[in-house]
């Protein structure tokens, strides 16, 4: 069978079937995963409220794991306060301010281990009020 024959042999659709074959891929290249996920933002004032709740509870000597039995369960992450330093004071510096999807605040806590003495660290948190609370420090160079 020559090109010629089988080219002749073609059945092409119709006018109405090639518009809907159309539309079928053109609906499923628009629907299919192109579209922007959107990640929630932050609330300033509900993240300055956690931080300072979690700062609390750290200085009048809850740990990290008791965070996680609240409801909603805060998720924390410090070295000092896993390490098992003491939260002396805390004083939050500036005004709290949107990083991302998240929100950033400076701190300066007084800590010490129970043998040593106080010593002062100036630190960053970024904190996360959806879809859940997550307190984490930020590392940064001074």
């Amino acid at each position: 069978m020559s090109l010629v024959e089988s080219i002749d042999r073609l059945v092409l659709p119709t006018r109405e079937e090639a518009w809907l074959q159309l539309l079928v891929i053109s609906f499923c290249l628009a629907t299919s995963g192109c579209s922007q996920r959107v990640v929630p933002i932050s609330n300033l004032s509900a993240a300055d409220s956690a931080l300072s709740r979690t700062l609390d509870a750290w200085k009048s000597g809850a740990t990290v794991d008791d965070q996680l039995s609240h409801s909603p369960p805060v998720y924390v992450s410090d070295e000092l306060w896993q390490d098992g330093f003491q939260l002396i004071n805390y004083q939050l510096i500036g005004d709290s301010e949107p990083y991302g999807p998240n929100v950033r605040v400076q701190v300066e806590l007084e800590c010490k281990r129970p043998s040593e003495r106080a010593r002062k660290y100036v630190v960053c948190y970024l904190i996360s009020t959806a879809p859940a609370i997550t307190i984490a420090r930020q590392e940064q160079d001074f």
